[in-house]
């Protein structure tokens, strides 16, 4: 962990980003949230909008956020990578478990239908965004 640490204050820039998402692994799989957190929105802060880690950092803070009661926060934060993201299946499925938790059940089945009209949709998402459709 002592490398990645390292990695993620002083590495360049690419290496640094890649370097505190897996620090960031490393924290929550030791059970330390907040510190991973911290590291996941530092990266975030750090990283271009433009740039696709961008997108994985924030992806990755929703997932480590889903039950901490941020739901609007969260799906603030998601906005920009269903809009236009090379992750918006990945952010379409992390919305609608958010909206499931608000009761916004008729917008999470609108993002599903949206998303399932994607021909470039692999077939494990598809069933994914499926058994939260069935609510399953």
């Amino acid at each position: 962990m002592k490398g990645f640490e390292e990695l993620a204050q002083n590495g360049k820039t690419g290496y640094q980003k890649l370097a505190q998402l897996e620090l960031a692994d490393i924290l929550m799989n030791q059970g330390e949230k907040e510190k991973a957190v911290q590291v996941i929105q530092q990266m975030i802060e750090q990283t271009d909008k433009s740039d696709p880690l961008h997108q994985v950092g924030v992806l990755t803070l929703v997932s480590y956020q889903l039950e901490d009661n941020k739901e609007q926060e969260l799906l603030n934060l998601l906005q920009p990578v269903l809009q236009d993201g090379q992750f918006q299946a990945l952010a379409t499925e992390l919305s609608v478990i958010l909206l499931k938790k608000t009761n916004e059940t008729q917008k999470a089945d609108e993002l599903i239908q949206k998303a399932l009209t994607n021909t470039q949709l692999t077939p494990n998402m598809r069933a994914r965004l499926n058994a939260l459709k069935s609510g399953e």
